[in-house]
Formats: C-alpha cells, sequence, structure tokens
C-alpha cells in the first residue's frame, strides 16, 4: 500500500499484491488505485507475470483505463522489470517496477498512437508480507 501521483488526482491511494500462482509457475499481480480524500475507486489492473520460452517475462494484463493487452520484458537498467505492448486501441503501455529494500516503484505510462495526451502515474509502496500458510500449533498446546 503507498501513495501515488494519478490521472486526474493530486494524488491517491495505490495497492499491489503479488502472488504465486499454479505452482510457481505465474506471479498474479493486481493493482487497484482510489482517491486519497474521497476513497473512491478510480483504477486498477490484473496481470499474469510469466517466463517464456525464450526466457523474457511476460505480463498478460488487463486494466481499467486500457483493456486487455500482452506487456513483454524490455531492455532497461539492472534492478528494473520493463514491459512494454500496445492495446487492441493502439495505446502503447509501458510499466516499469523498481524494488528498494522494501519499497517498490510502480510508474505507468500510457501513450495514445494518434498523438494525444500522454497518461503518466507514479506510486511508491511499502511492502507489507501478509503469511497465508498454515502454522502448525506448538507440541503440547491444545487447540
Amino acid at each position: 500500500m503507498g501513495s501515488g501521483d494519478l490521472p486526474g488526482t493530486d494524488s491517491g491511494l495505490v495497492r499491489a499484491e503479488l502472488q504465486e500462482r499454479l505452482d510457481g509457475e505465474v506471479i498474479e499481480i493486481t493493482i487497484e488505485s482510489s482517491s486519497s480524500t474521497a476513497f473512491t475507486f478510480l483504477s486498477g489492473g490484473i496481470g499474469l507475470l510469466a517466463v517464456r520460452p525464450d526466457g523474457t517475462l511476460r505480463i498478460l494484463a488487463y486494466a481499467t483505463l486500457y483493456g486487455a493487452v500482452n506487456l513483454d520484458e524490455i531492455p532497461d537498467d539492472p534492478g528494473v522489470l520493463a514491459v512494454a505492448g500496445v492495446n487492441d486501441q493502439g495505446m502503447h503501455i509501458a510499466v516499469t517496477f523498481v524494488v528498494e529494500g522494501e519499497t517498490m516503484y510502480l510508474t505507468t505510462i500510457l501513450r495514445p498512437t494518434d498523438g494525444g495526451d500522454e497518461i503518466r502515474s507514479v506510486a511508491t509502496m511499502r511492502q507489507q508480507v501478509v503469511r497465508t500458510e498454515t502454522i502448525p500449533p506448538k507440541a503440547g498446546k491444545k487447540k
């Protein structure tokens, strides 16, 4: 959970969740943003991150701002996961993920191919680990 500069607002709240799926074959990424004043939903997306046969990464994504798109890994600086693609309406989408310690930086750029205005959002989130496994009770303790 963190804050961000989002389209149409001065700032907002951003929540990102990453979770292993399909026995570790893919990572599900869910991102939602809301107004920091009215707490109303602004936008969101969900994607499945997987390794392609050639060793590069691909995110099969759907977002409320741009619909469905395949985002393929593109070269960037070390420590940066950058993906990009073009949706069915011809909008170019670029997303970068950077993790430094317990902080994740997420930048999304939407660029219409018809020369329309670019839409940019930047979010900074602190890591919160949620335990999902079952922890067995200690020996000798009753439930």
